[in-house]
This record gives C-alpha cells, sequence and structure tokens, in this order.
C-alpha cells in the first residue's frame, strides 16, 4: 500500500468527540495509542471557541471584560459593579435629576425636597433637624406656636397667652382703692385678643367689708392713655334693687343720679347708691383697649 499523506484524507464535517480518535505516541508506554478528541483536550464536552456562538455552562470568569452583553435571569450571590454603569430611565439612582411615578418611601429621610402639588396625608409633620420647629409658607413654628415676626406672637397663641386667655378667660384678683374687701367673696376674670380686653368683677359683701368714698378698679392689663369715657357697666344689688352704674376710663366706680332733670354720675360711696351692708353685690362688666 502506497504511502498516504495526511492532506489527501477526505475532510470530516463533524466530530464524535468521544468516539472518533486520533492516534498518539504515549512515551511511558513507548507505544502508539488511540485517544479520542475530549480526552485529548482533557474536557468532557465540546470547546470554547473565540467566535463560535455558544452556551456555557458552570463557568467561573475571573477578572473579565465582557462587551455588549445581554444578561437575563438571576443573578445570585454577592458581587460588586465597579466602573461606570449606565442604567435606564427606569432605574432609580442615588443621584440625578429623575421623576419619579406612583412611588411609596417607607421611613425615609428626604433632605432640601421640593414638592409641589402635595396631598399630604400623615398626621404628624416632624422638623428634620428638630422634631418640634421648623418654618410653614414663611412662617416659623416652635412646639406648634408661630414665631414670625410680624404674626401673632408665640405667647399670644399659647393656652396661657394672651389670644388664649381671651376665650379662656384668665380669673386675677381685683385692686380697688377706697374700698376693703374684708371678708368679701368675689369672681374676677378676663380675656384679651390683641388689644381688646373684656373683664368682668362680682364681689359679694361679707360683714367686714367696707365700702369708701369714690372706689377707683385697678384694670387686669394696662389701658391705651387715648380711650376716654366709659370702659364699663357697673350694677349695684342691695338684696331688693339693682342700681345702675358705670366705670370710667380711670376705673371709678360710679353711680347714676336721677334727681335732678337729667341723670347725672355720682362716686359710690358708703351710702350712695345705697347703705352697704353684707351680702350686697357689685357686678362690673368692662371693654377696652389695651396699651
Amino acid at each position: 500500500m502506497a504511502n498516504v499523506t495526511i492532506n489527501s484524507l477526505p475532510t470530516a464535517s463533524t466530530i464524535d468527540a468521544t468516539n472518533d480518535l486520533l492516534p498518539i505516541y504515549t512515551n511511558s508506554l513507548t507505544a502508539t495509542q488511540a485517544i479520542s478528541r475530549n480526552t485529548y483536550l482533557n474536557l468532557s464536552s465540546q470547546p470554547v471557541g473565540l467566535t463560535d456562538s455558544q452556551t456555557l455552562t458552570n463557568k467561573t470568569l475571573t477578572s473579565p471584560t465582557i462587551n455588549g452583553a445581554t444578561l437575563s435571569g438571576t443573578l445570585a450571590g454577592t458581587y460588586t459593579i465597579g466602573g461606570t454603569p449606565t442604567f435606564p430611565s427606569s432605574v432609580i439612582l442615588t443621584t440625578g435629576s429623575q421623576s419619579l411615578d406612583s412611588k411609596t418611601l417607607t421611613n425615609s429621610t428626604i433632605t432640601s425636597p421640593v414638592i409641589t402639588n402635595a396631598t399630604l396625608s400623615a398626621d404628624t409633620i416632624t422638623g428634620f433637624t428638630t422634631s418640634n420647629s421648623g418654618t410653614i409658607y414663611g412662617l416659623g413654628v416652635v412646639s406648634g406656636i408661630l414665631t414670625t415676626a410680624n404674626t401673632v406672637s408665640n405667647t399670644a397663641l399659647s393656652n396661657t397667652g394672651t389670644f388664649g386667655s381671651a376665650w379662656n378667660y384668665t380669673s386675677f384678683t381685683p385692686t380697688i382703692s377706697n374700698f376693703t374687701f374684708g371678708n368679701a367673696t368675689f369672681t374676677a376674670k378676663y380675656g384679651q385678643i390683641g388689644k381688646l380686653v373684656n373683664f368682668y368683677i362680682s364681689i359679694i359683701l361679707g360683714t367686714t367689708s367696707v365700702v369708701g368714698t369714690g372706689p377707683v378698679l385697678t384694670l387686669p392689663v394696662t389701658k391705651s392713655t387715648g380711650q376716654n369715657g366709659g370702659i364699663g357697666m357697673a350694677s349695684y344689688f342691695n338684696g331688693t334693687n339693682v342700681y345702675n352704674g358705670v366705670v370710667s376710663s380711670g376705673g371709678v366706680l360710679l353711680t347714676y343720679n336721677a334727681s335732678a332733670t337729667y341723670t347725672v354720675q355720682n362716686s359710690v360711696t358708703a351710702t350712695v347708691p345705697f347703705t352697704w351692708a353684707a351680702t350686697n353685690v357689685f357686678t362690673i362688666n368692662g371693654t377696652y383697649e389695651a396699651a
């Protein structure tokens, strides 16, 4: 048989990686043997080609450079993405400007937000750096009280301030000169809204009470000097009749003298409008402008 060269053999279009054989000289045996492709390459499957389209299974790529990859399925394990990745607009990034739609943020911290056309459904709004203070529409708020200049002051809006006392009224102890309270009982309260002061006083005389000439009431809040005339109505009850009177702008308790053609005002005394005794009652209601 003539010698046959390799290039004269027919070309195989496919190969059986297990059953098709190659000759190999085994040096340790000093013999020529047959070997399959996979045994020769120490593989159990097809080799990976540089330009072939293949599916790789159970491969570990260490420090690879992958260009134009299409990933599918679920990525598992612990991994780190380096470099500067580019994400589609559907992914929320930690930086950059994006518009979010129908998102629910739970236990989130929002720094310097601009909220447009918002509907707040939370029952409590807590401050960022201080939980009980902040600015709303330019108005400073501390512990639920407005503090910004040219608005209602915080003391005016507090329960014990002027605004709160105007509605709830605050008790006070009246001071009346030319009048001895003795064992009299009294109720005295006032309230203030802005500069408008309302007050009322009811005094029931006791056995040691003494009415002097021209009693003068000290008002619960200092009155404006520009307000003249009467600032309140007074009534005096002796157990049978009620006598009307007024409180002058200076706090003087007056009664009406009807003995002349026209009524005139006279100071209250120990015997005017009647002789005062225990259980008789002073009642005063007034309104004036605070200083």
